[in-house]
C-alpha cells in the first residue's frame, strides 16, 4: 500500500466506525461491524480514482456495500444449526407412559 492510500485510510477512520455505527441495530456485535467497516475503507483506497468523486463519498459506499455483504451472509446462515454448539433437548416431551 502506497503513502498515499495509507494517508486516506488513516484519515477517515473516524467515516468507517460512523458507517459502522449506522448499521448497530441489526444483529451483529458493533466490534464485528466496525471491523468490516474497515475492511471496507482499505478496499475504497485501493479502488479509489481521485478524478471522480471525492474519496469519502467513495468510501461510503464501497464501507457501506461491505457492510451489507456481511449481513446477507450472516442472514443467509441464520437458521442453521453448527456441528459445533451443544444441542438442546428442552423442547421435547416425551410420553410418561409407552404403550406396546
Amino acid at each position: 500500500m502506497t503513502a498515499y492510500k495509507k494517508a486516506l485510510v488513516l484519515e477517515n477512520l473516524r467515516l468507517a466506525y460512523w458507517t459502522a455505527s449506522k448499521y448497530k441495530n441489526c444483529g451483529i456485535e458493533l466490534e464485528e461491524l466496525q471491523g468490516v467497516a474497515l475492511v471496507g475503507l482499505v478496499e475504497a483506497a485501493d479502488k479509489y480514482i481521485p478524478t471522480k468523486s471525492s474519496f469519502s463519498t467513495f468510501a461510503v459506499r464501497v464501507i457501506s456495500n461491505e457492510i451489507m455483504e456481511r449481513l446477507r451472509r450472516e442472514r443467509k446462515h441464520l437458521g442453521t444449526v453448527s456441528l459445533d454448539e451443544a444441542v438442546s433437548y428442552t423442547h421435547l416431551t416425551l410420553p410418561t407412559k409407552l404403550e406396546v
